[in-house]
């Protein structure tokens, strides 16, 4: 009787022992984003390509704003879902095509609207 009670304490022991049993994540660290913001010449070929590209990750809040020949896009993504190797990836392919003049990792600031 004594080894079956021993055999039920020891995996508790070890769960225990291993620290907290809390997500890894909390939940302000699942609505942390960034945004992806470009700057690119206001033709349909380039705007399709930049679409292209910032919809390889998550994006949410795809929006587009024209000031003159320059048409600047945003894209919102939440952290949890995209690796930050990921959205550097498609910062990096953005800012090596034609018709590309900026392009910026900035840290979010506003709600994203987007469902997940």
């Amino acid at each position: 009787m004594k080894h079956a009670y021993l055999l039920n304490l020891i995996p508790m022991i070890l769960l225990y022992s291993c620290g907290t049993l809390e997500p890894a994540m909390s939940s302000a660290n699942l609505e942390a984003s960034v945004n992806i913001e470009v700057e690119c010449r206001n033709d349909p070929g380039t705007r399709s390509m930049v679409m292209g590209l910032l919809r390889r990750g998550r994006a949410k809040d795809i929006r587009d704003i024209l000031s003159g020949n320059i048409l600047e896009i945003k894209a919102s993504y939440y952290l949890a879902d995209n690796a930050p190797q990921k959205l550097e990836e498609i910062g990096d392919l953005l800012m090596v095509q034609t018709g590309v003049y900026h392009v910026g990792i900035v840290e979010n600031h506003t709600v994203i609207k987007d469902p997940r």
